[in-house]
């Protein structure tokens, strides 16, 4: 875990800056909480952060098709123009959507990170699910975490 945190230091060090852009759910106060500390320790390290709040569904407990929704957005082509002329370095997406991973595709965003936010038993059973390997996480500083 150290050795992630390590690399995140060493890379806010070596480079400048990058321009990134955080898609954060509004699923819950806690995780757009979480999502504002994460873009907030990543813009105090001197990165220029955007956040898009991602709209969840209405009617979650039904069954839908997370395709159309995507594909409806992808289609968005105001949306789509403007998150492909930001030119965004680094896109971050949140594990509960995979949406953000096909937008930053389409948009051409060279680089992705997967932000895992639940326990770690969660983190492990989302990325059995999507076939994806789990990797080192980046922590926000304990001031970040410490409540009023």
């Amino acid at each position: 875990m150290a050795s992630g945190l390590y690399g995140l230091i060493l890379l806010a060090t070596v480079c400048s800056s990058y321009k990134i852009v955080l898609f954060a759910p509004d699923i819950s106060n806690s995780q757009v909480g979480w999502n504002k500390r994460v873009s907030e320790s990543l813009a105090r390290a001197g990165h220029d952060v955007t956040v898009v709040l991602v709209q969840t569904i209405e009617g979650a407990d039904k069954d839908i098709s997370f395709g159309s929704e995507v594909k409806i957005t992808v289609q968005n082509k105001k949306f789509m123009k403007w998150l492909t002329d930001e030119k965004f370095d680094i896109g971050f997406a949140h594990m509960y959507h995979t949406c953000p991973i096909a937008l930053i595709h389409a948009a051409k965003i060279p680089t992705w990170i997967w932000l895992l936010s639940g326990a770690i038993d969660i983190n492990h059973h989302c990325t059995q699910l999507n076939r994806m390997q789990m990797s080192n996480g980046f922590y926000t500083d304990a001031e970040d975490v410490a409540y009023p």
